[in-house]
């Protein structure tokens, strides 16, 4: 009953000691230790494995004994939202993930989390937002990739043919890195031309509906032109009975990076239909 209700403690005292802060490091530089600076670092850190670049400094001065679970997964969160502290959905799911038998981990290679990318494009001449879901792929040896796996619904697909996808002239054999992410999912630049291989980019069954051929067409015809994506959103739907959003706070504090910024509680049911408004499913 102790160890529970320490547990429970443990998200709202966190903030005040977690802070680990090596001699001789000025405020520069503990900016940039405690900053969470990609979606491979994020798990990382919620995981606190190896792989964090926390721990890894911290081992490097010889102080990787100072930190824990419970202080990793705070660099996890956005703390300067008060409102998460004192939700307490928040404090239940903390309360999981510290249990050591949930076993609660976090996994790139796994299939169940996106990424909404705000693509920007040009439609006929006029700027437009465009947002495009992805979700990554493991293939093994061969590595991983992102698949494109939804897209937001908009005026432009209206008229748009969807029988068939037209075929490429000049079919290109590029798809979208599994670090693209870091720079805004630049890949996209490569794939969104008339030699666009769909195959390649888009996920099978989001190749079969209305709304991919009438995209992949407008891209084809030149109609649809891809200038960069922005603001990107991750959504982790791995851990049970959850629903995690990320996302990236840039600002020169020690809270500030690829931080969780909101947190549901959801059972399957739940999920599938989050999913489905997600990848704005019919």
């Amino acid at each position: 009953m102790k160890k529970l209700l320490l547990i429970l403690l443990t998200f709202s005292t966190i903030m005040t000691r977690a802070q680990i802060v090596p001699a001789n490091m000025s405020k520069d530089e503990l900016v940039y230790l405690y900053n969470v600076k990609t979606i491979e670092d994020f798990i990382g850190r919620f995981n606190d494995d190896s792989t964090s670049s926390l721990r890894q400094k911290l081992t490097e001065l010889n102080l990787e004994g100072e930190l824990n679970r419970a202080k990793s997964l705070k660099n996890c969160f956005n703390l300067e939202n008060k409102n998460l502290k004192k939700d307490s959905v928040v404090n239940k799911f903390v309360k999981y993930v510290l249990n050591p038998e949930s076993n609660c981990m976090l996994n790139f290679s796994d299939s169940n989390w996106y990424s909404k990318a705000r693509c920007h494009f040009e439609y006929l001449g006029k700027e437009m937002e465009l947002p495009v879901i992805l979700s990554i792929r493991d293939y093994g040896i061969r590595g991983m990739k992102w698949m494109i796996v939804g897209i937001e619904d908009s005026y432009i697909f209206q008229g748009v043919n969807s029988d068939s996808i037209i075929n490429s002239k000049k079919v290109i054999r590029k798809s979208i890195n599994a670090s693209s992410y870091a720079v805004n999912f630049l890949d996209l630049r490569r794939i969104f031309t008339q030699s666009l291989n769909e195959k390649l980019c888009f996920d099978a069954d989001f190749l079969k509906t209305e709304k991919a051929a009438q995209f992949i067409n407008l891209i084809k015809e030149g109609k649809l032109t891809f200038d960069y994506a922005s603001d990107l959103t991750f959504y982790f739907l791995q851990i049970p009975d959850y629903i995690v959003e990320v996302d990236e706070f840039d600002r020169a504090t020690n809270n500030s990076g690829w931080l969780i910024s909101k947190v549901m509680a959801a059972d399957q049911e739940t999920k599938q239909a989050y999913k489905k408004r997600l990848l704005r499913m019919k």
